[in-house]
């Protein structure tokens, strides 16, 4: 399945788009290749692999498995098609010149908190350059494999980090000395997973479990707001 989208601003796909590779180079949920982009990722239908490529002044976005038409849907929220930065004008110079060169640059929307939020609780753990590989190695472990004609992993669901048991994140060394998966954050552990999908009260909840400036992050990126 495909469709062509014609993006109403200026869009640089790869500058929007790379921040989702959280697990840095050799992420298996993404690549970054050549002008393409893929991606995998669960959706309410189920899990699904998305191909970006730019086709003239338009953005090819093809995808497969149970949630491609999902993710064909929301595309141009992916791709910052909802970020309207019309009222944005900084005072600044700095601000003014990072914008002017950065013309491209969208707020994605993926709606998906807990392809954030895992990443983002690990960051806090240990540093940047570990917990990128302990993200690589935890997609790797607990994921599943992608639909679609290029090798890719789908990041573990909420629920499958949930039931993991803590030793099995110390195996895998992601997490340090932390006992806790990260699904369960640094409170009690909720009485059910969340939806790997956004909403404003998903975003509390992530609020509730991790800083809140991660909670910003998360929301700003997969939401499309701050707040």
């Amino acid at each position: 399945m495909s469709r062509g989208i014609a993006p109403d601003q200026p869009l640089d796909l790869w500058l929007t788009l790379g921040p989702l590779a959280r697990g840095g180079a050799g992420d298996p949920s993404v690549r970054l290749d050549g002008a393409e982009i893929w991606r995998a990722t669960r959706t309410p239908a189920g899990i699904a692999t998305q191909r970006l490529r730019p086709r003239g002044q338009a953005i090819e976005v093809e995808a497969w498995g149970p949630g491609a038409e999902w993710l064909l849907e929301h595309a141009p929220a992916l791709l910052g098609e909802e970020d309207d930065d019309r009222d944005f004008a900084p005072t600044h110079p700095i601000l003014r010149e990072l914008h002017r060169q950065h013309a491209g640059l969208r707020l994605l929307r993926t709606e998906s908190v807990m392809e954030t939020l895992v990443p983002t609780v690990l960051e806090q753990k240990v540093a940047g350059v570990e917990a990128r590989h302990a993200y690589r190695r935890l997609i790797g472990s607990l994921g599943e494999a992608a639909p679609g004609p290029t090798p890719l992993i789908v990041p573990p669901s909420p629920q499958v980090l949930a039931s993991t048991p803590y030793w099995t994140f110390r195996a895998t060394r992601p997490i340090g000395a932390c006992s806790r998966s990260p699904a369960s954050g640094h409170g009690p552990r909720p009485r059910s997973a969340p939806s790997p999908l956004a909403t404003p009260t998903r975003c509390q909840w992530a609020t509730t479990i991790s800083p809140i400036w991660s909670a910003g992050s998360c929301c700003a990126s997969r939401v499309g707001q701050t707040s």
